[in-house]
Formats: structure tokens, sequence, C-alpha cells
């Protein structure tokens, strides 16, 4: 639940990604193993796979004070954000 906490933390409006933490909330409750998950499913909602995305881009510049990263960078200072997370 950490990485989907971290995720909603840089894009809380990703609908994939509410929609995802409802479904691996229910097969938690119910003891049901919430991995392996898809690549597909990954590319909707992990932030490391979205840095190409405005929403994730303009989280990191934000939480680092900066603009105009490119997807290298952004990914950087995500990990850095995560780390300390």
């Amino acid at each position: 639940m950490s990485n989907i906490q971290f995720a909603k933390t840089v894009d809380p409006s990703n609908q994939d990604l509410i929609a995802y933490e409802s479904i691996v909330k229910d097969l938690r409750k119910h003891d049901f193993a919430t991995i392996p998950t898809t690549v597909e499913v990954q590319n909707k909602i992990n932030p490391f796979l979205r840095c190409d995305s405005l929403p994730v881009k303009h989280a990191v510049e934000k939480q680092f004070s900066t603009k105009d990263l490119d997807e290298k960078d952004c990914f950087a200072n995500l990990r850095r954000w995560k780390d300390s997370f």
C-alpha cells in the first residue's frame, strides 16, 4: 500500500490509480494476493513509468521547486522523493 500512497501523493487525480487502490484494498480484505500485476496496469498507475505525464512532471517540479524537467530528471527527482517518503 505504501507504493499506492506515494503514487497518490504524486498524482492524486489519477482515476486509474484510485480504482486500482480500491481493488487492492478489497483483495487484501479477503486475504488475496495483489501481485503479480500487468505492465498495462503499471503504465497507468506507476509514476515512475509516467514521467512523460504532465501531472507527474508538475508534481515533481513543485516538490523540488524547479521547472522544465526532462523525463530523465523527472525520474531521478521522483526517485529522490520516494526515497524520503
